[in-house]
């Protein structure tokens, strides 16, 4: 269920290592704005690549990095570092990139996040050239009591208020100072008010931090 909402909010689209995905080569050619100008029109389907180029010159000339996108509306660039990047696709639609090593060559990373109520995310892992890369477990499994108390161990109030978290979303969140991945549970903001009352005791109220490991995000 929890990818068919996603799916429906919008349409989100991870090869072997050679010469060019080598670090070294990175800190000569690489950067985020230069892999996002290069990015696949299947990753961010609402941006054109005259898009994409405008948004980094935009943004680079210090001016408002906004252009009209595919869909008739506004996408906006709000961060650009070295290895980092934050686009506002849509006014419910994120994208976050940020450039990883695994050891032996450089992986881009990237979130899109959407927001129709509920906050979900997707994350998704790439060569330097953007060939998917599969088979890497890129985040432990999430679930709800990793974002709940110990408050009422045991009780009937507590168990009855956790019967409604019987569907999961999570919010990521990518930072451009580290290699670290905040989880956000968002499920309460898909729960009725009367539902949110009930749960919130039982819930931690923090996101849960994940540090990139080469191999995923643990």
């Amino acid at each position: 269920m929890r990818s068919l909402f996603f799916s429906v909010v919008i349409a989100f689209c991870l090869c072997p290592a050679n010469a060019q995905d080598a670090v070294p080569a990175f800190k000569r050619l690489h950067d985020a704005a230069s892999v996002f100008i290069d990015m696949p029109r299947d990753v961010a389907i609402m941006l054109t690549d005259d898009n994409r180029k405008e948004m980094v010159d935009l943004f680079t000339n210090k001016k408002e990095a906004k252009v009209q996108n595919l869909s008739g509306g506004e996408s906006k660039l709000l961060e650009l570092a070295h290895t980092y990047l934050k686009l506002q696709l849509a006014e419910q639609n994120t994208l976050e990139l940020k450039i990883l090593t695994d050891g032996s060559r450089l992986v881009i990373c990237v979130v899109q996040t959407a927001c129709a109520p509920v906050c979900d995310s997707r994350i998704s892992l790439y060569t330097i050239r953007w060939e998917p890369i599969t088979g890497v477990e890129l985040l432990p499994q999430l679930l709800a009591a990793k974002f709940l108390n110990n408050r009422g161990m045991g009780s009937d109030a507590r168990r009855n208020a956790l019967a409604s978290l019987d569907i999961h979303f999570f919010r990521y969140e990518l930072n451009a100072k580290n290699d670290k991945l905040k989880v956000y549970y968002t499920t309460p903001s898909y729960l009725s008010s009367g539902e949110v009352m009930r749960v919130a005791p039982f819930l931690t109220g923090k996101p849960v931090t994940l540090q990139w490991k080469f191999d995923g995000f643990k």
